[in-house]
């Protein structure tokens, strides 16, 4: 598969090359380098026993992630795809060393004067150990993290269509779907498939922004038995733009989640965000809620999230130019059995991240980053496997992440929903972040 892909990579780079004068292309080394240390480089619970398997362990490590990044843009598209390889190599624990290789391949066309059309898919496989991230493509926002290493390979697609039905009202279908294949290391844990579809429409004012939304999402996964469920559900949202600085964004929604294909014992749950973001041009400032149903890969099978969180990212006044970054979220899940229509389990995960970040040319950065994370497990159900568990780590690194050449071309503009943007266009630029072993980028913390 991953031979498959580069050589997609290959003809998309050779087919750049073959473009106009109408074109524009850049093939770009990009690499990020740094030294930290950690305080529990396993991620495994302390514990009072002194006969147990594991002790939390501490020691220094390494971090090396070089990469490869072709851009295309033409009149009517922009296409990226990337590479990554990452590797943590620690100082005295080889045994835990981790590594991943990810390929990623996104583009936007514009099929028509009113439509775009989205795509994208990666790849990820690898090892990780504790709390090291898998990959942004395998691991959201409040999962838990597996204890101790696993082994994996991972698959993620999606594909979307966005079209403008009258000046103001716009509507959008989308699917996405992905794989994980852990192939050592989770024995509670087996393949999860997740597919979901959407099918959004919004209304467009000067400062408003109001939609609704109709989402269907199937979930396969052995979590140790075999379960399969079904979640489906309306809901609504809306963005406002209160001043030139300030803006709100709040959803509502409802999902019935039960057994596939009949939705027996089905189990309604409300979803719900609220965030308020300051926006200007040398920073930015967030802090939201959010509630609603996924797959947690290494926590269980559905599980109901809560998550709170907050990221400002600020400039400071110093002669060369230096940024400073500071994220925290906490988040709790409930572990939803739907063969018993019950909770078998709650998780707990908190993490903070403070980060400074001093450009040093146009294409390099160096940066500072202290973070810690503390997760629990427990699970409830006594024919179940008992897992209690508090795990903490905090580890701090010296970054250096950079590209050579520094031009690149367009990249894939993310969406947000941060602000109301009359008569945005989908290719009006955006931006990227990077990061070794697949964390957040230096500069910015936690994305949301």
């Amino acid at each position: 598969m991953l031979s498959r892909l580069a050589l997609g990579g290959g003809l998309l780079v050779v087919l750049c090359a073959t473009q106009g004068a109408q074109a524009d292309t850049s093939l770009v080394a990009t690499g990020s380098a740094s030294t930290g240390y950690s305080t529990n480089i396993l991620g495994v619970p302390a514990t009072d026993d002194v006969n147990a398997a594991q002790q939390p362990e501490a020691d220094g490590f390494s971090d090396l992630a070089p990469g490869l990044a072709a851009a295309y843009e033409h009149r009517r598209g922009i296409h990226n795809l990337l590479y990554v390889f990452g590797a943590r190599l620690f100082l005295r624990n080889s045994e835990a060393n981790s590594y991943n290789n990810t390929l990623s391949y996104q583009n936007i066309l514009a099929t028509s004067a009113r439509g775009s059309l989205r795509m994208g898919a990666g790849f990820n496989s690898g090892r990780v150990n504790g709390f090291d991230q898998a990959g942004n493509e395998v691991v959201g926002e409040g999962d838990l993290l597996p204890d101790g290493d696993v082994e994996f390979i991972a698959y993620n697609a999606s594909l979307s269509y966005r079209h403008q039905l009258t000046q103001n009202l716009t509507g959008e279908t989308s699917i996405v779907g992905g794989k994980f294949i852990p192939t050592s290391g989770v024995e509670q844990s087996g393949e999860t498939t997740n597919i979901e579809h959407r099918i959004r429409v919004e209304r467009g004012f000067r400062r408003h922004l109001v939609g609704v939304d109709f989402r269907t999402g199937f979930n396969k996964q052995e979590v140790p038995d075999l379960q399969r469920s079904l979640t489906l559900g309306p809901g609504a949202f809306w963005t406002w733009n209160v001043n030139a600085s300030f803006s709100t964004n709040a959803s509502l929604g409802l999902d019935v989640i039960g057994e596939y294909p009949r939705l027996a014992r089905g189990l309604t749950v409300p979803r719900a965000s609220a965030a308020v973001t300051y926006s200007h041009e040398r920073g930015r400032a967030s802090i939201g809620w959010t509630r609603g149903v996924a797959a947690n890969l290494f926590g269980g099978d559905t599980t109901v999230n809560t998550q709170y969180f907050t990221n400002v990212t600020m400039p400071l006044p110093t002669k060369r130019p230096m940024v400073a970054g500071v994220a925290a979220a906490y988040a709790t899940g409930d572990i939803i059995d739907v063969t018993l229509d019950q909770a078998r389990g709650t998780t707990e995960r908190a993490s903070a991240d403070l980060s400074i970040a001093m450009e040093l040319t146009r294409a390099w950065q160096l940066g500072l980053r202290l973070e810690t994370s503390k997760q629990t497990q427990n699970d409830v159900l006594a024919d179940m496997m008992q897992f209690e568990a508090i795990t903490s780590q905090t580890q701090g690194l010296v970054v250096l992440t950079g590209r050579f050449p520094a031009a690149i071309a367009a990249q894939v503009p993310r969406r947000s929903s941060d602000r109301v943007e009359s008569g945005a266009s989908d290719f009006g630029g955006g931006q990227t972040t990077g990061s070794a072993n697949g964390g957040a980028a230096a500069t910015g913390g936690q994305q949301q």
